[in-house]
């Protein structure tokens, strides 16, 4: 993993043909309150909100990529000007073409499902969510309320071991889906006897951020030299094979230094000087000011 200070060169490079920016939300575009115009701490800026008007006035379309729910992304989405944009972190996208009037929704879900209906209802049905929160009382429960009203994934809150929980599915037989961490949540909760709170999404195999973001680039008839990505968590850091260049805001880093080793994996993930929407702006400012 780079700083982005230290390689600019390399962040020439990546966005020299820069079309598209796709963007975490939560802790990253978007501060405390999901607010555009504050912190991770609740203080006020409008850096990023100046950064993303660059990019409109660049001709560079932003994207966001999120784990929100469809119907929570789309009203985000309208406010920072976006046509497209990528829900339940890449379940589904809706997609806006030169081609078509309006956007398509399009589900990357159903290939290894067990029955019909939605992941939402399957993972329920297969005991894999009694499964995950029976092994970890006091240590996962539901993102209230934010896990209501999905389709196809489940969303939780709390500290787990990632990769003992999705081979306790694979021994139950439900190997069709899985637990992704989605990044740290800044704040505590007395329900959860845990020092540090991640968000996970449980979802079917082969949905992911990385998934989503490489269907709307071939959608849209772009290479990956053409696009970037910026997040704080492992699912954002994924996306990295997929993009020229992955900005890793600072805060991600200082909030869980074991996501250094996953993202040495990636030759192009840089990490900002500032954390939060100042580390936002920071990424994109440089990205804009090397591809003019």
């Amino acid at each position: 993993m780079k700083s982005l200070s230290d390689h600019r060169d390399s962040v020439l490079a990546a966005c020299s043909e820069l079309k598209v920016i796709f963007t975490d939300l939560d802790g990253t575009l978007l501060g405390r309150g999901g607010s555009l115009f504050r912190l991770g701490d609740g203080t006020p800026t409008g850096a990023p909100a100046a950064a993303l008007a660059e990019a409109h006035m660049r001709g560079v379309e932003v994207i966001p990529v999120s784990g929100r729910q469809i119907e929570h992304v789309e009203p985000v989405a309208w406010v920072i000007g976006a046509r497209s944009y990528i829900a339940e972190v890449g379940a589904i996208i809706s997609l806006h073409t030169k081609e078509s009037p309006r956007p398509r929704t399009i589900k990357l879900f159903g290939e290894c499902l067990p029955s019909e209906n939605p992941p939402y209802e399957t993972m329920i049905c297969s005991g894999a969510v009694d499964l995950l929160l029976e092994r970890n009382r006091g240590k996962l429960e539901f993102h209230t309320p934010w896990n209501e009203g999905r389709i196809a994934s489940h969303l939780f809150r709390g500290n787990v071991h990632v990769a003992e929980e999705n081979e306790a599915l694979r021994k139950a037989g439900i190997d069709w889906c899985h637990l992704v961490d989605n990044g740290v949540i800044p704040r505590q909760y007395e329900s959860l006897e845990v020092s540090r709170v991640h968000a996970y999404h449980l979802l079917p195999y082969g949905t992911s951020k990385a998934r989503a973001i490489r269907e709307v680039i071939r959608r849209l008839g772009l290479r990956r030299q053409e696009a970037v990505s910026l997040g704080d968590s492992r699912a954002d850091i994924e996306t990295a094979a997929e993009v020229g260049a992955m900005f890793l805001l600072r805060h991600a880093v200082d909030l869980d230094p074991s996501i250094v080793k996953f993202a040495k994996q990636f030759d192009n993930v840089f990490v900002t000087e500032k954390p939060h929407g100042l580390g936002w702006a920071e990424a994109v400012e440089l990205c804009l000011r090397e591809k003019g």
